[in-house]
């Protein structure tokens, strides 16, 4: 357990074996902004949203009961909401229709999604800690059940999908949890967080950053490395939080408003006033230009003499903008004693990379077969028990529509050899 050991800006990890977003864009310009930032108003029973600046505010839903926070499928066209007056995850269009409850619970908390797989992940204080349901509200399961302890407030929730973990604050606990999807391997990353709150993930950079009753704090996704950024001890009820990595600042509700700050702290400001509970938000991703449109591609890819044929293309997703694609090693005639799966991806070849990418594998490590991608390449490195399938994360960025990098499989034998095997062209694209 991290408790916090230094103030200012937080350090980049060093050595992470396992970078959590890759690729860079094909273009040296700034990302823009979002498109939109989106929060629930409990006092008022709303969700609204307005322009990144805080101008041009629009009620999108009101007569709600106790709304306290929120997760949005654009895509999809959905809103869900968790009502604490209802004690139920709530659902509907973003465009109007009809409000259907798809999951109760004694006192719920957190909402997120994940949209690939068709769940939402959320917490409860009473039933259970964590627990998963279909985006219809059919097949929920508990994660994970109390441990014996009087006290639980769990309160946000955020998922790390590519290493299927999530992330959950505490604040009776005074601390930051993680576990894997399925609810196992549950450990505290970080105490002695007084009525810790929200919480938010970069994975791209391997942050995590939450908000507690007096400092929004961060440090490295295992609980090292803690940093103080910004004083919200003279503010009133500081609340949730989101991020918008490209443009580097953070997001916060405080009761009345919604405050910003860059990612390292300094220049926080007031940017949304006027409300009554601001809790939930959600920042919406600017979407390509109208009529961009390109089909994502796993182009086959091998070397001469040909390596073994056992990298399978997605399981289920190609490389989509926005998506986690999923190939697979398969083992019927490739090393069937393998004790670890790996997929190499490049990222670094088309400007500065998004992900603080590991070198590649070791040259004294023996290798089997021929490695495929540019030896000059930056490099992030995907694990999976072997057979099942990898998550490659590609990131919602229109600059790196149609762009095209090299992907190859391989495998960890008893004896430690690396064993290589065919590779694929990726085409990024958004259909």
């Amino acid at each position: 357990m991290k408790r916090k050991t230094r103030t200012g800006q937080c350090a980049r990890a060093a050595g992470a074996m396992i970078p959590l977003s890759l690729f860079a864009a094909a273009t040296d310009a700034q990302s823009e902004e979002f498109l939109s930032i989106w929060w629930t108003d409990a006092g008022k029973g709303t969700i609204e949203r307005a322009d990144p600046d805080g101008s041009n505010r629009v009620v999108v839903v009101s007569g709600l009961n106790v709304p306290i926070d929120l997760a949005i499928d654009f895509q999809g066209d959905w809103l869900y909401w968790v009502s604490d007056g209802f004690n139920d995850v709530r659902r509907r269009r973003m465009h109007g229709g009809a409000v259907t409850s798809i999951t109760s619970s004694s006192e719920p908390r957190g909402l997120a999604l994940d949209l690939a797989s068709g769940h939402a992940y959320g917490l409860d204080r009473t039933d259970d800690l964590a627990y998963r349901v279909d985006l219809d509200g059919s097949n929920r399961v508990t994660l994970s059940s109390w441990p014996s302890s009087p006290c639980y407030i769990p309160l946000s929730i955020a998922l790390d999908l590519p290493q299927g973990e999530m992330y959950w604050t505490d604040a009776c606990q005074q601390g930051i949890f993680r576990a894997n999807l399925d609810g196992s391997g549950q450990m505290m990353l970080v105490s002695g967080q007084a009525d810790v709150r929200g919480l938010a993930l970069d994975l791209e950079h391997g942050k995590l950053y939450w908000v507690t009753f007096d400092w929004i704090r961060c440090s490295d996704l295992d609980g090292s490395n803690v940093a103080d950024l910004v004083d919200v001890s003279s503010s009133f009820h500081p609340n949730l939080i989101a991020l918008d990595v490209e443009d580097g600042r953070l997001y916060w509700t405080q009761q009345s408003s919604i405050r910003r700050a860059r990612l390292d702290g300094t220049s926080p400001e007031t940017f949304v006033t006027g409300l009554c509970n601001a809790s939930g938000l959600v920042l919406q991703p600017r979407p390509c230009p109208e009529g961009s449109q390109i089909t994502a591609l796993e182009t086959p890819l091998n070397s001469t003499p040909p390596n073994p044929t056992a990298l399978l293309a997605g399981t289920t997703r190609r490389p989509i903008l926005g998506e986690s694609w999923d190939p697979r090693i398969d083992h019927a005639a490739f090393a069937p004693a393998a004790v670890l799966d790996l997929v190499v991806v490049e990222v670094g070849r088309y400007g500065p990379s998004y992900s603080r990418a590991p070198s590649p594998p070791p040259s004294s490590r023996p290798v089997i077969g021929l490695p495929l991608c540019s030896p000059s390449a930056e490099l992030a490195i995907f694990f999976a028990r072997p057979g099942f399938p990898f998550r490659v994360p590609i990131p919602e960025d229109c600059a790196l529509l149609g762009t095209t990098s090299c992907a190859q499989g391989g495998s960890l034998l008893p004896g430690g050899e690396l064993a290589w095997t065919n590779g694929f062209t990726l085409t990024l694209g958004n259909r």
